[in-house]
């Protein structure tokens, strides 16, 4: 009973997840580097987070990666809630928050956000003003499922940040999936970034 397995509906099929459970996680906690006292395990859109867990795992295959702290994870570790710029991006509630190393053996930090739906503009003025006052991070990255979503980001970004870079870095779902040893980001500023 370390782990419980759901049924999930996807297009015509039935399928299964699988989670962890709270005696699943007591024998594995003592692996993370820091203390999770406040453990959360549900997931509030499956399907949401079952989709980026494949983004996760393209992250995961950089050789410049790090680390990847998942919402779930930012939100259960009063270290992290503590720590900058972690602290800010669980107020936030952020899909994630990605650690890489820069070229010359730097860390970066890049916020992570999937959007699968668009939002109100307002929604996307809210949240892109809270990131520019978080201290610490490299970038946000988000990654789109809709090229409306990514138009309608571009133009908050561009209220948003009249002066200086733009911390905006966004790419498709599509286009993550698909690539194999770099992911490109879009900046409407610069010529992106590359993260190989």
């Amino acid at each position: 009973k370390y782990l419980m397995a759901s049924p999930i509906r996807m297009g015509q099929k039935t399928n299964q997840y699988v989670e962890i459970t709270a005696k699943g996680f007591e024998l594995i906690k003592e692996n993370w580097p820091f203390e999770i006292d406040n453990p959360l395990f549900k997931s509030d859109s499956v399907m949401h987070d079952l989709q980026l867990n494949e983004v996760v795992l393209k992250f995961e295959r950089l050789k410049s990666f790090q680390a990847f702290y998942t919402e779930n994870l930012l939100q259960s570790s009063s270290v992290l809630k503590t720590d900058l710029p972690f602290r800010d991006l669980a107020r936030l509630y952020a899909d994630g928050a990605l650690m890489l190393t820069g070229p010359e053996g730097l860390p970066y930090v890049y916020a992570v956000e999937f959007e699968q739906s668009k939002k109100a503009p307002e929604r996307y003025l809210e949240k892109l003003q809270a990131y520019y006052r978080v201290e610490g991070i490299d970038g946000i990255l988000y990654i789109f499922s809709d090229q409306a979503i990514a138009n309608s980001l571009v133009k908050v970004d561009a209220e948003v940040c009249l002066e200086g870079s733009s911390l905006l870095y966004l790419s498709s779902m599509e286009s993550v999936l698909c690539s194999r040893d770099k992911l490109y980001f879009e900046n409407r500023k610069s010529d992106g970034i590359e993260l190989f």
